[in-house]
């Protein structure tokens, strides 16, 4: 038997004004792992100037729950010196590093700054730090007010080279 129900104009309607009204739950992106992070490090070619600083932007964001926004921007013209990370917001020590961020969604007018505390992990490949000073080895000479993350003397990583190299996990 037919269901009754399945070609009633009212109901269907009905049905499509509560979905309006309820809207559709955002597809939430999956989380980071350091299993994942594992996964993209053997895949990098870490002589590469271009996949050290991949790396570097991966582990901050990653130990910082940054968004790549605060260390990528989107063209030569978007970069934002006061909104994305640059060179002289990383300060080294015995201990580790210390990155200072200045703007976020949450300190939007200069009200606060907040220092990201990164921490040495010796001889691991998920060692921020050492992510870190690698990258900014290959352009030793660049300027402290220039993106954290120069590839190379006119070439700067962006939100693009970020999804090229992005691992992307199934999804269940």
């Amino acid at each position: 038997m037919p269901n009754p129900l399945a070609d009633d104009w009212a109901l269907h309607s009905f049905l499509t004004g509560i979905k309006r009204i309820e809207g559709q739950p955002p597809a939430q992106k999956l989380s980071i792992t350091p299993d994942i992070l594992v996964i993209i490090y053997h895949k990098l070619n870490l002589p590469s100037i271009f996949d050290v600083s991949f790396w570097a932007v991966c582990l901050v964001s990653f130990y910082g729950m940054l968004h790549k926004s605060h260390l990528l921007s989107s063209s030569v013209r978007a970069f934002d010196s006061s909104q994305q990370l640059v060179r002289s917001d990383f300060h080294f020590f015995l201990w580790g590093a210390l990155v200072t961020i200045r703007w976020s969604k949450t300190i939007q007018v200069r009200e606060r700054v907040v220092h990201l505390p990164l921490p040495i992990i010796p001889n691991a490949p998920l060692c921020p730090v050492t992510a870190i000073r690698r990258a900014f080895s290959f352009v030793y000479n660049a300027p402290q007010n220039s993106q954290a993350f120069i590839v190379v003397r006119s070439y700067f990583l962006w939100f693009q080279d970020f999804y090229l190299l992005s691992y992307d996990p199934p999804r269940p």
